[in-house]
């Protein structure tokens, strides 16, 4: 998985390099690097909220805003499905997520 500079996120075959899905509903929010948590995939972006979606087509699972100031700093994986984000007007926020 990856988001590329205008916020798409693709997710790409390991052994051929082409396309599965990508979803471009988050272009232009300014993404950063994806994470797994919890079997999902999970992308913040400047404008404060993290995504989750589905790892087999990029389907929305679901969103939550951490912080209105927005995320630029890549998000850490914690144990038993926690991601911790921190958001541009220094709130840390641990998101525990289930699937």
């Amino acid at each position: 998985m990856f988001a590329d500079s205008t916020g798409i996120v693709f997710s790409l075959d390991a052994q051929t390099g082409a396309t599965i899905w990508k979803q471009d509903r988050l272009q232009h929010r300014g993404v950063g690097r994806p994470a797994f948590v919890s079997g999902l995939v999970a992308v913040a972006d400047r404008q404060g909220w993290l995504h989750l979606l589905d790892p087999m087509d990029g389907h929305f699972v679901g969103q939550y805003r951490v912080d209105g100031t927005g995320i630029e700093a890549p998000m850490l994986g914690l144990a038993n499905g926690r991601l911790a984000a921190q958001g541009l007007g220094g709130t840390l926020s641990v998101v525990s997520v289930r699937h």
